[in-house]
């Protein structure tokens, strides 16, 4: 509470009004999209790779020399393909993501 305080003691010294300074309080608490570029460069590559070494391993799991081998890269591939489908959704929060709709919405929904 001494932040918010302390916060209109500012915004007041600006000029702004009460009204500015409750819609920008609304604006910054609503506000859900994240800007940088470097964080949304890292994550998507992320998620793409995770994806890449998922579909491998899936033909690994087709065409292992052994039944061990097969049930471990199916495990495998279920682990990675999962570790995609949880960080493209992440993206959809970056301003980033509406330049480009392909890289949030990926094929791993029609994968297994």
């Amino acid at each position: 509470m001494a932040s918010l305080l302390c916060s209109f003691d500012v915004m007041s010294r600006c000029g702004l009004n009460a009204t500015d300074m409750m819609q920008r309080i609304i604006n910054s608490m609503t506000s859900t999209r994240i800007d940088n570029e470097a964080l949304f460069a890292v994550l998507s590559s992320l998620a793409d790779n995770k994806q890449a070494i998922g579909r491998r391993y899936a033909y690994w799991s087709n065409g292992a020399p052994a039944l061990e081998a097969a049930v471990a890269a199916a495990g495998m591939t279920q682990d990675e393909l999962g570790h995609a489908r949880t960080l493209y959704p992440l993206l959809e929060d970056f301003t980033q993501a509406e330049a480009d709709l392909s890289q949030i919405e990926p094929m791993t929904h029609h994968v297994l």
